[in-house]
């Protein structure tokens, strides 16, 4: 399995490696809000730096490009612009050139526009349903959002999984 990092992983990662003792305190208790993600000394516990420090800002197969957010198409290099692997959102004419498809998440979408770029064979296809939006009835119709999704590479099956913890 590989899996590819996405902007709050390398937002931890960049604090564990850049950030003084007090800060990165800080950033994990007030705004991580996982102090149990820490060792005794504050830092971020071994295993999971060394799980994160393994993770892939892009994955790259004969047919796709596997990202967490996007891929600039517009730049020279593209996929060396890593900061913009885990954070950019870029039009869907940003991929219409690409021999390539992207399939990527980080912008949440409707299921039924899933479900159609699926079926149109889009060149960009944005996994992210919302799995854990299930609550937020004033931002949003919760009934359009919620699923874990994933794509049969094979066979382009979209395939559904209702969150079922909330």
């Amino acid at each position: 399995m590989f899996l590819c990092r996405g902007n709050h992983d390398n937002d931890l990662v960049n604090a564990h490696y850049n950030f003084d003792d007090y800060d990165f305190d800080l950033h994990m208790k007030k705004i991580i809000k996982c102090p149990n993600l820490l060792s005794e000394k504050g830092r971020l516990k071994t295993k999971y730096i060394k799980f994160l420090d393994k993770t892939k800002y892009y994955i790259e197969t004969d047919d796709f490009y596997f990202v967490h957010a996007g891929i600039d198409f517009s730049v020279k290099n593209p996929l060396e612009q890593k900061h913009k692997l885990c954070e950019t959102i870029l039009p869907d004419s940003n991929y219409e050139k690409t021999d390539k498809v992207t399939v990527c998440g980080h912008e949440l979408q409707p299921l039924e526009k899933i479900k159609n770029d699926v079926l149109q064979h889009k060149n960009i296809i944005r996994l992210d349903n919302g799995c854990v939006y299930t609550r937020f009835r004033n931002l949003f119709d919760t009934s359009m959002y919620g699923n874990l999704l994933a794509l049969n590479l094979d066979t382009y099956e979209l395939l559904v999984q209702k969150n079922i913890d909330f």
